[in-house]
């Protein structure tokens, strides 16, 4: 995604015209710094720590939020990516997105997350799904 908005930046930057200011220069203007801000942000995302993952029997705490499983809808894996999708939203938060650090017991791991959303009964889909930058 960075490789991406980096050339979209590169594509725009020379189309501007700076002694000729009108619509067209204030939209590339615009785009330069929405680009650049997603560019930031997934930076940012990037250089961040991993979360953490405990369930209880309250529910779930990811990254010290907790979530009570009356307030999870479904859980939803996209190839290694879980998210756990709120009632009452339509995408999945970014903060409820994320995947196993340790590749060598991630079935494992996923297992008994299985298994903890069947004993709160709480629906597991294998689908894509959308979340938020």
């Amino acid at each position: 995604m960075m490789g991406f908005m980096s050339i979209l930046i590169m594509l725009i930057s020379p189309n501007l015209n700076i002694h000729k200011v009108d619509t067209l220069f204030f939209m590339n203007i615009v785009l330069i710094s929405f680009y650049v801000m997603i560019f930031i942000i997934s930076l940012i995302r990037t250089m961040q720590k991993p979360v953490t993952l405990c369930l209880n029997d309250r529910g779930l705490v990811i990254d010290k939020t907790e979530t009570c499983t009356q307030s999870i809808k479904a859980i939803l894996i996209s190839g290694k990516i879980i998210g756990v999708k709120p009632v009452g939203k339509k995408i999945v938060p970014l903060r409820y997105c994320f995947e196993f650090a340790d590749e060598d017991n991630q079935v494992d791991a996923l297992e008994a997350m299985m298994d903890w959303a069947n004993q709160h009964h709480i629906p597991v889909r294998k689908t894509a799904f959308v979340r938020w930058i």
